[in-house]
């Protein structure tokens, strides 16, 4: 039987924020209400890999567990990338 999402949950946006003299470089998260919250970059990891923790971070943040949902993501043409949410059970 083929994998099907039960429903769709959420989507955030997730972008690269350059260092500057005052902060490091960091990951931001915007919701679909304009919310933002930002993450650090974990150097161990790639681009796509960051982007994709900090949207699993924000399902922590928000007090949900990562292991229900199923994360759908694609590069926009700025290099920020939207992530879907499908709950898996």
């Amino acid at each position: 039987m083929p994998y099907i999402a039960q429903k769709y949950n959420d989507a955030v946006i997730t972008k690269y924020i350059a260092a500057t003299d005052n902060r490091g470089a960091r990951y931001q998260v915007r919701d679909i209400s304009g919310k933002r919250k930002y993450f650090p970059i974990d150097h161990a990891l790639n681009n796509r890999a960051n982007h994709t923790k900090a949207a699993e971070w924000t399902l922590k943040y928000r007090g949900y567990d990562p292991a229900d949902y199923h994360i759908i993501s694609v590069y926009m043409p700025d290099g920020s990338m939207v992530h879907t949410f499908l709950i898996v059970n």
